[in-house]
C-alpha cells in the first residue's frame, strides 16, 4: 500500500518536462486565463499530460500540487 507521499510512476519522471508541459496550458495554472475556471478543459488538459508522461492524472495534480507549494512564495 503506497502512502500520500509515495507515488508510484510507470517510469523514473522528469519534472522538468512535467513543467513544461504544464506551462503549455495555461489555464492549468494561469489565474488570469480565462479558461482557469473551466473544469471540463482543465480535465481534459490533466487526461492528455497524464498520457504524454505516464503517471495517473491524481498523482500528476499531487505533484503539481507539491511543486507549486513548494516554489511559490507564501502570500
Amino acid at each position: 500500500m503506497e502512502s500520500e507521499n509515495e507515488l508510484e510512476y510507470e517510469q523514473p519522471l522528469d519534472l522538468g518536462l512535467l513543467i513544461e508541459l504544464i506551462q503549455n496550458y495555461g489555464h492549468l495554472h494561469d489565474l488570469s486565463n480565462r479558461d482557469y475556471k473551466n473544469v471540463i478543459k482543465k480535465e481534459e488538459s490533466w487526461k492528455e499530460i497524464s498520457e504524454m508522461i505516464g503517471v495517473s492524472e491524481p498523482d500528476l495534480k499531487k505533484i503539481w500540487k507539491n511543486l507549486r507549494d513548494k516554489y511559490m512564495p507564501e502570500k
